[in-house]
């Protein structure tokens, strides 16, 4: 996991959020990146979306994203917002299990 935040000069932000968490989860073998809002407290349910340049992925994959991903963004824009995002995520899969990476350490 990696803390990752807008420091305000990215101009391809996607998230509606400045801040949260991305990760890498192997699933079926592949790595999978998702990007968590930062949770208010213990009970919020935090929002998840997957990090992906697939077009399935971002379109039907997170139909349920309650708007974590700026929903202004055409799918072109998602993809090259998306992008730079999953190579940073899924290098986090190649660190020890449960491992949590502070900001620039990848």
């Amino acid at each position: 996991m990696q803390m990752i935040e807008r420091n305000g000069k990215e101009a391809d932000w996607p998230f509606s959020v400045p801040r949260g968490t991305l990760l890498c989860a192997t699933i079926l073998g592949q790595p999978m990146v998702y990007f968590s809002e930062a949770a208010e407290d213990h009970e919020d349910q935090p929002r998840v979306v997957q990090v992906s340049v697939n077009p399935f992925d971002l379109g039907i994959g997170n139909l349920g994203d309650g708007g974590l991903i700026k929903p202004e963004l055409t799918m072109e824009q998602r993809i090259q917002a998306m992008g730079p995002l999953m190579a940073q995520g899924r290098r986090l899969c190649d660190q020890p299990r449960g491992a949590a990476i502070g900001p620039g350490e990848l």
